[in-house]
């Protein structure tokens, strides 16, 4: 938050989003403790004086956050609460971050229209394609990890982005990037995508 205009991209490896929730959270109680000359109940305006979570605003620039659960001093959930800030409202249509716990994906790419169409028809037909092929592999929508959405015009993007919260659990919707390309590979369509998804019950 202090340098604002300085970087295009910020990469955060193993940070911590807030000090105080650290204190609690962490399984190295000694670094939090020492750093901060007591616990968060001692001295709880050392905990807040540099804490990161109360410069939010200030921040302007994307940032890439890198973290693994067997950082013991720095707990996962340090990066978790990086994607929903206190002034952000979540989405019914994505979400900011999927923790996956399982040890098999499923990778479902280029999911098309069975046949050429374009607005509303062709978002119909890309989401049941979807929702078929996600069952056969013993998954289904409620089970999304990460979509990507490749449109090439506004009309598509615009019928992805009214499909999806008729066909996803608002609850719980897959992570998601939607990016504009200049063609597709296959004739008389404008949409598709490619989804990441784990097994039903998972």
């Amino acid at each position: 938050g202090n340098w604002p205009d300085e970087f295009k991209c910020a990469v955060n490896h193993d940070g911590v989003f807030d000090t105080f929730s650290m204190g609690f959270a962490t399984e190295e109680l000694w670094f939090t403790e020492w750093e901060n000359g007591g616990t968060p109940f001692d001295k709880p305006e050392n905990y807040e004086k540099f804490n990161p979570v109360n410069h939010v605003a200030k921040w302007r620039v994307p940032m890439l956050v890198v973290q693994g659960e067997k950082d013991y001093r720095v707990s996962y959930n340090q990066s978790l609460e990086f994607f929903t800030p206190p002034e952000v409202r979540p989405s019914n249509v994505f979400s900011k971050v999927a923790l996956v716990r399982t040890e098999r994906q499923i990778y479902i790419s280029s999911v098309f229209a069975r046949v050429p169409s374009r607005g509303e028809p062709q978002g119909k037909y890309v989401f049941e394609q979807l929702q078929e092929i996600v069952a056969k592999t013993g998954s289904d929508m409620r089970h999304l990890v990460k979509g990507t959405y490749y449109v090439c015009d506004d009309d598509a993007a615009r019928w992805v982005d009214r499909t999806r919260p008729l066909v996803f659990d608002p609850d719980r919707p897959p992570a998601a990037s939607k990016v504009m390309v200049h063609g597709m590979s296959m004739e008389g369509r404008t949409m598709t995508v490619d989804m990441i998804a784990v097994e039903a019950g998972k």
